[in-house]
């Protein structure tokens, strides 16, 4: 369904050699300005922020941002996580760009 705040969202990220499911829920939601959305993964939690900003005429800038906590065993392997984090983040923006230009 549209944006809102409550609304839910299931998906499958590309995680490493694997994936993993994830459930979002937006909880602040200003059309055209901002959307911050709370997921649950196993093993780790998400707040991610996505900042709509004009950028001339035609053209929007999104800032994105993703506060990641892990706990359960994967807070162990901290920094060995980075780079699988930072790739599905990097994904997920890849995917909206394609979205976005359609």
């Amino acid at each position: 369904g549209p944006p809102a705040v409550g609304a839910k969202y299931d998906l499958v990220g590309n995680f490493g050699p694997g994936t993993i499911p994830m459930r979002y829920e937006v909880v602040q939601w200003e059309p055209t300005k901002k959307v911050v959305l709370e997921g649950t993964g196993e093993g780790f939690d998400s707040v991610d922020t996505m900042e709509f900003t004009q950028d001339g005429p035609e053209r929007t800038r999104i800032d994105y941002t993703a506060e990641i906590t892990l706990f359960n065993a994967l807070r162990f392997l901290g920094p060995l996580m980075n780079y699988p984090l930072r790739r599905m983040g990097e994904e997920a923006l890849d995917g909206l760009a394609e979205h976005l230009s359609r």
